[in-house]
């Protein structure tokens, strides 16, 4: 991808020793990409942002929110969420990992491996200089997220009869590692703990979860099986979530600052593997 063109704004973008010092560095570093790129400055850098914003909304508006200036970003993390994965004859599991090989209280014989990562979104890296690649600059690994349309994932649980325990706590990571080769497990190098998402379930009717097992002959033994949505949002500068049961929306953390818990980057915590969703649902 050859750059044409850079745009200095911001408030230093108004700055004329930052100006000829870039200039003086692509003139005397000649980048193969940017051999005929040419520098300007904003004409009025300090306001540049806030009229871009502006514009963009402004155009939201007129066009009844069905476009935007700005209709992807680039994901400069990549998103995960911590489940746990039914072992089939296809899965590979290593021998660090067998300690966290649980059974399924309900279909007797079956198993889960815990402690495992499904990376939901994945970050935008893009390939250094053609001769490296040997690809177009257009050619990039990883995932652009529109701002109009929010990622939605789905979920299954199981509850066992009676039960009111319907309060579910997910955790959601992130990843700087490249896309190509990102952390599997929680106990991986270079995942980080992003936050604890609450799916609080207690006011829905247990007979509008999916009955399984209670048939005599059956031998998976009685249970639920709780099947919702989180719809995700990644905002310019915020990460919203939305709890979604049969397309309703049960909860929203952009009105309830309970259903969520930010976590320092860094900062990680055991997660419980019983609370954990399966993986068989994350689409």
């Amino acid at each position: 991808m050859w750059q044409k063109f850079l745009v200095l704004s911001g408030g230093l973008g108004r700055s004329p020793y930052i100006f000829d010092r870039i200039k003086q560095e692509f003139k005397q570093n000649e980048h193969p990409q940017c051999s005929q790129m040419q520098i300007f400055q904003a004409n009025t850098p300090q306001l540049a942002v806030v009229k871009g914003l502006v514009h963009d909304r402004r155009q939201w508006y007129l066009t009844d929110g069905c476009s935007s200036v700005f209709t992807h970003r680039i994901a400069p993390w990549s998103y995960g969420i911590h489940c746990r994965v039914r072992i089939t004859k296809e899965l590979y599991i290593r021998d660090e990992e067998k300690e966290k090989i649980v059974p399924d209280p309900y279909r007797p014989g079956e198993q889960f491996l815990t402690g495992r990562i499904e990376w939901i979104i994945k970050k935008v890296r893009q390939l250094p200089t053609i001769t490296e690649s040997r690809l177009t600059g257009s050619e990039r690994q990883g995932d652009e997220v529109s701002t109009e349309c929010a990622w939605e994932e789905r979920f299954t649980r199981t509850l066992a009869p009676g039960s009111t325990d319907r309060l579910f706590v997910d955790e959601f990571v992130v990843s700087d590692d490249d896309p190509k080769n990102l952390p599997r497990s929680m106990s991986s190098k270079g995942v980080h703990k992003l936050c604890e998402l609450q799916s609080n379930l207690k006011i829905v009717a247990e007979k509008d979860f999916k009955e399984i097992g209670n048939r005599w002959w059956s031998r998976t033994k009685h249970h639920f099986e709780i099947r919702h949505s989180i719809r995700i949002v990644l905002g310019p500068n915020d990460t919203q979530f939305e709890l979604l049961f049969n397309n309703k929306v049960f909860g929203r953390t952009a009105t309830d600052s309970g259903l969520i818990h930010w976590d320092p980057v860094g900062k990680t915590k055991k997660p419980n593997v019983e609370n954990t969703p399966e993986l068989r649902d994350l689409k």
